[in-house]
């Protein structure tokens, strides 16, 4: 997603008469001026848009990954009409269709989701979000997308000295894209209340109009009708099919890189503009150094050190959540970096002449739609797990340039035997941990692949069969796994039901967490596990606060439904979930049965759990209860003060908020803390964090869980216990809003 700079041949235009140089030189800062502002409203755009609709679908990383898929499609098509209009219409005539379109836009301003949207359809979100994208934002988009190409194709219709080469309108337009990347999260997000960053936005948009009306008289006032028609006349170029293949396939893999890189990113920690924006830079820097009149890193040398980075990477995924955590995110990204580098840098050195710069925009355009479309659609049909990362990492082998000194051809032909009995032993022990003679040979085992995989990585054919069948490996250990019940994706994520055996328990898993736990036993089946279990802090709130008829309670968050197992005769909970197949499989008695086996009466609501909750009527509940997670991530758009005066106008005078907060990556307490500062609340929290043998003789994990109440009295009978203690509150921690949420003053640094 930028506008690599292609070099064109030198042209027979005259030189410049020095009376123009003055006049070029407005000609040439009106054009860099709108190039730049064009590619920074068309970047900025993108986080805050994203960060407007993330709600609508409980906050989940696909929302996101979605968004991109329809920023890559509107870019495609502003590619395509900034190749074909100009072509059909002429320059100028085109030029002028161009400004009346960028002005008829200005009728649907400021931008915001569009009212027509409707209420979130769960049965297909992701094109029920493309819509909602393209009502809302589709016209301008594709508009700002076709600004930069077009404004080239103009400035090489002026008079101005480097018309032939415009290298600076390429520069202006990476910075404008990575500065506004760089700005949103850092400047514009914890500045500007989101309501009024689409007024600056569109305000932006109303001096880009004036910018390209500049621009479209520079170009109508300086081009020579007979010039141009002697170029249009000259024979172009062929570009081979072959050629063209090569440059979508170049485009796509770094594309679907940072997008599966995206979700791993947020799907554990949170989905926030800044863990959006991060592999998105890197994904358009890369585009910056190679298109560089000089690279800042030889490409010779990123090919050479490329398959150090892949084949860690496909190592490390074949040990899966075991072998993965956030503190790897650096090499992730290095990877992913280095990786972009080295097919963009391929696409620059085939870069055709600049005659045939649209068509080339048109392929890489392409190349990242699929990208998009592989990530966001296909891959969570197809695939029951998030196998789109490793898939990948093979295509990133697989696009590798052929060395001009290939290795020797003698003892090859054991190398693919070798690999493949390497990837037997290493799926064999790993299949056999369980002590540490085992988990060792495992390693050594590793060890081995890797040595082999960097012995023919001089081959991209062999190495990406090597890092494939390091790949193969990885499923074949993920399938041979015991005691799955249930293994299933859709736009929310992965679930897994496992029957744990040691246990005496089915669990539920969503992506790499445990989202609750119900006893095979028919005598425990009642009671509930995991965090939910009556040791833990939640055994607390419900000792005192004993089930009493006519009791209503709200749950955000349904899992395997194991709140109702605290349910009492004549009370009414709702459960508001917004993964239809999280309700379906909670209700499935091959699964769990706490919502069949309750007394109470129960209902389950589809949607996300704030937007949904709003619509009940004002001070309907006793007790509200936030157990929402994707993953181990906390939507944050609950964890906001907008959010809280939300669960507060459906709470009774009497009623009592909990929250729980468990989490291996971000300490939340202080979130809650300064949330209940603001809105006067009294607060406390249990931390109950260590594995105790009373814990684990009753099925339950560690957990941390918050109650804030209107006032102390309700927090009485819980202030008595030594266990709990006032919700902490940190100068660091800012409050978090609607318009911001800062993740790493609370993040678990090691």
């Amino acid at each position: 997603m930028g506008f690599p700079a292609v070099a064109g041949p030198k042209s027979n235009r005259p030189k410049t008469d020095s009376r123009f140089m003055a006049s070029g030189a407005g000609t040439g800062l009106v054009f860099t001026l709108a190039v730049f502002l064009s590619a920074a409203l068309l970047f900025v755009v993108e986080p805050m848009f994203g960060k407007l609709v993330l709600p609508l679908l409980g906050g989940s990383p696909a929302v996101w990954i979605t968004c991109m898929l329809f920023f890559q499609g509107a870019l495609l098509l502003g590619y395509l009409y900034a190749h074909l209009g100009p072509r059909w219409l002429g320059v100028r005539r085109h030029a002028v269709l161009h400004l009346a379109l960028l002005l008829l836009c200005v009728l649907l301003l400021p931008i915001g989701v569009a009212d027509t949207a409707g209420a979130s359809r769960l049965g297909h979100p992701a094109l029920w979000l493309l819509w909602v994208l393209a009502l809302s934002l589709g016209a301008p988009f594709v508009l700002l997308s076709s600004t930069g190409p077009l404004l080239q194709v103009w400035f090489s219709n002026t008079s101005h000295p480097e018309a032939d080469s415009p290298y600076f309108l390429y520069a202006a337009s990476n910075a404008g894209s990575l500065i506004a990347l760089l700005s949103y999260p850092f400047l514009i997000e914890p500045g500007i209340p989101l309501k009024d960053q689409a007024t600056f936005w569109s305000l932006g948009y109303l001096v880009l109009v004036a910018l390209v009306a500049v621009s479209a008289a520079f170009q109508t006032r300086r081009a020579s009708i007979g010039e141009t028609a002697e170029v249009a006349r000259l024979p172009l170029p062929r570009i081979e099919v072959r050629t063209a293949l090569r440059w979508v396939l170049l485009a796509f893999v770094p594309s679907s890189f940072f997008l599966a890189l995206t979700t791993y990113v947020t799907t554990d920690v949170a989905a926030v503009p800044l863990l959006w924006v991060v592999p998105l830079v890197l994904y358009l820097l890369s585009f910056t150094m190679v298109f560089a009149r000089r690279p800042i890193i030889p490409h010779a040398v990123l090919v050479r050190w490329q398959p150090v980075g892949l084949i860690a990477l496909a190592v490390i995924d074949f040990w899966g959540p075991s072998g993965s955590s956030p503190w790897l995110l650096p090499l992730h990204l290095i990877v992913l970096f280095v990786t972009a580098l080295v097919c963009h840098g391929e696409l620059a050195a085939t870069r055709p002449p600049a005659a045939r710069l649209t068509e080339f925009y048109l392929c890489i355009a392409v190349g990242g739609l699929l990208g998009g479309v592989f990530n966001a659609l296909i891959a969570p049909a197809l695939f029951d797990s998030v196998l789109e990362y490793s898939l990948t990492i093979v295509a990133a082998c697989a696009v590798r340039p052929r060395p001009s000194d290939p290795s020797p051809r003698r003892h090859r032909r054991w190398d693919l035997p070798l690999i493949a009995c390497a990837c037997a032993v290493l799926v064999f022990t790993h299949l056999g941990i369980g002590d540490r003679p085992a988990l060792a040979a495992a390693l050594v085992a590793s060890a081995l692949v890797a040595v082999i995989c960097l012995r023919l990585s001089r081959d991209p054919t062999r190495f990406t069969l090597a890092i494939a069948a390091v790949v193969v490996a990885g499923l074949v250990v993920r399938k041979a796994r015991t005691g799955i019940l249930l293994e299933e994706r859709n736009f929310f994520g992965v679930r897994e039901v496992r029957d744990d055996a040691r246990a005496h328990a089915h669990v539920l898993m969503h992506g790499t967490t445990k989202h609750g736990a119900q006893s095979t036993d028919p005598r425990k089946r009642r009671e509930p596990l995991s965090y939910h279990n009556r040791q833990g802090p939640l055994g607390d709130i419900f000792r005192v606060l004993p089930s009493a008829p006519g009791r209503r309670v709200a749950v955000i968050g349904l899992g395997t439904g194991a709140m109702a197992a605290y349910a009492g005769r004549g009370e009414h909970w709702v459960f508001y979930e917004i993964d239809p197949d999280i309700a379906r499989v909670a209700r499935d008695p091959r699964y769990f049965t706490y919502l069949q086996d309750t007394p109470a009466s129960v209902d389950v609501i589809l949607g996300d759990g704030r937007i949904s909750l709003a619509m009940a009527p004002a001070h309907s509940y006793d007790l509200i209860v936030l157990d929402a997670f994707s993953s181990d991530a906390i939507p944050m758009h609950l964890l906001t003060l907008e959010a809280l005066s939300v669960y507060l106008s459906k709470l009774s005078n009497n009623g009592l908020m909990v929250f729980h907060l468990s989490n291996r990556y971000l300490d939340l307490e202080p979130v809650i803390g300064r949330l209940a500062q603001a809105a006067r609340l009294s607060g406390l929290v249990r931390e109950n964090t260590g594995r105790s043998r009373e814990l684990l003789e009753s099925g339950g994990d560690p957990s941390i869980w918050a109650a804030v109440a209107l006032g102390d009295s309700s927090l009485d009978a819980l202030r008595h216990d030594e266990r709990w203690h006032p919700l902490p509150i940190r100068e660091s921690v800012p409050l978090w809003t609607d318009d911001f949420s800062n993740i790493f003053s609370v993040f678990r640094w090691p």
